[in-house]
């Protein structure tokens, strides 16, 4: 169980009215009682997400004299996922509401949205207003958040994108029909929405990151450079102290790893590579970033044969977003025992593998954004949009390097075998966002020894 199941009236109820599934005592809620201890503290600890959504919604944690943003080059995305609209089949469906359907122009769905969407839910709002029971808050609470998120829409004349993959996927899990399917709008941009939704948020902020590749990029994208209402902020940088010796980077271009690529019989040669690394690395753990989970399949089906080159080391995968911090855990119990070799399509980030957790690590794609994502597609279309869609690129992959290299006597080797990243690594020269200090590091390997 987790806070997303409590069922208890909303913050601004009367306790005496509140009850909940969970708890005896409502006012005993460990969430709630964390909650209030952090709202207290002179300094409070949350996530991104948990920020804006109590910032901007009930007010907490709003106004503090100082906000320390940790991974800030990850704030643009979890604002677009913060404004982002979802209109719920549910809503729809219960309404006799019909949603224009695909391949509509945004001024249709946006006139949609306006004249029948959003008056809809202002007029639940006010009939679920004054108490009630706990769902009765909890739906008005829902019918306020909508008509905000719809608002919004209605009032920025362009920007953005209907996600129809979501729709099908969201509608699929629900057993929504052709009227009781919902709507997904997500911003190709934040940067006119960064002040009201972060920036106020804090008197003053300190932003970190280790891939913060083009802070000139990242302080336009988030609103800091928009004309007529610049935001003062400069740039502090600290030096490298990990030695370049313990973080070698190996290029050995043994498979071009685009579709192209893959379609013409690249996709063997990737998996004799890896099996070359990892034969060349006994005993030792390994992660292999594969960027997808269907190439995180072929990869893990694929050493699992090679018994020899794995020496009895476990191999370790996942298939979806849900499996991703068990497979982590039997991993490293793995690694501690006859060791292992984990095969992982997102874990360029939140993952901590520190000393003999992981000596080596093995790049098997570029990890390029999809441009199937009409969202990704339309901001690469944009001004910016080359070096926005490159830098996405070069910070994944300077991420995935430091999983296993987590302090100063830490030391792993990193092989990138997709022959594709001799073009990622030639254009983020050129546009100056591959840092000094990790091109140090960067070695050339001799192709025929992975292949």
């Amino acid at each position: 169980m987790t806070c997303a199941d409590c069922d208890k009236g909303p913050a601004g109820a009367d306790a005496r009215d509140q009850s909940c599934t969970y708890c005896e005592f409502v006012e005993e809620c460990p969430y709630g009682m964390a909650r209030r201890d952090a709202m207290r503290a002179p300094v409070g600890v949350l996530n991104t997400s948990y920020l804006l959504a109590e910032a901007n919604g009930p007010g907490v944690f709003s106004g503090r004299d100082l906000v320390v943003a940790d991974e800030c080059d990850m704030l643009e995305d979890e604002l677009l996922s913060y404004v982002e609209l979802k209109v719920p089949g549910r809503f729809v469906a219960d309404h006799g509401l019909t949603v224009p359907k695909k391949g509509s122009h945004m001024a249709t769905i946006r006139a949609w949205l306006g004249e029948e969407a959003l008056n809809v839910a202002e007029s639940q709002v006010k009939k679920l207003a004054g108490g009630g029971d706990v769902e009765r808050r909890r739906e008005h609470e829902r019918m306020s958040r909508l008509a905000e998120n719809i608002a919004r829409v209605v009032g920025r004349e362009d920007g953005w994108v209907r996600d129809n993959d979501e729709e099908e996927r969201s509608a699929g899990q629900h057993g929504g029909s052709a009227g009781g399917s919902g709507l997904v709008l997500k911003p190709v941009s934040v940067e006119d929405l960064a002040d009201k939704y972060l920036w106020r948020h804090g008197k003053r902020w300190l932003c970190m990151t280790g891939t913060l590749v083009s802070a000139e990029m990242e302080a336009e994208a988030l609103g800091l450079e928009v004309e007529g209402r610049e935001i003062p902020w400069a740039k502090v940088t600290a030096p490298m102290l990990f030695d370049r010796k313990h973080r070698p980077v190996v290029f050995a271009p043994v498979a071009l790893m685009t579709r192209k690529g893959q379609e013409a019989g690249s996709m063997d040669k990737l998996l004799r590579g890896v099996e070359r690394v990892v034969e060349k690395h006994p005993g030792v753990n390994v992660l292999v970033h594969t960027h997808t989970y269907k190439l995180a399949k072929e990869v893990s089906e694929y050493l699992r044969k090679c018994t020899v080159a794995t020496g009895g080391r476990s191999v370790v995968t996942y298939s979806d977003s849900w499996g991703r911090d068990d497979a982590l855990g039997v991993f490293k119990a793995a690694a501690r025992n006859k060791g292992a070799i984990l095969v992982a399509s997102s874990m360029d980030r939140g993952v901590d593998l520190p000393g003999d957790l992981c000596r080596v690590q093995v790049i098997c794609k570029v990890p390029m954004a999809s441009l199937g994502s009409r969202q990704v597609s339309e901001r690469l279309r944009s001004r910016t949009g080359e070096l926005w869609y490159l830098a996405k690129t070069v910070r994944t992959i300077m991420q995935m390097c430091g999983r296993a290299v987590r302090g100063q006597e830490d030391y792993a080797v990193t092989y990138v075998l997709d022959e594709h990243f001799g073009k990622t690594l030639k254009d983020g020269k050129k546009m100056g966002l591959w840092p000094e200090w990790w091109l140090e590091g960067l070695e050339v390997g001799r192709v025929r020894e992975y292949i």
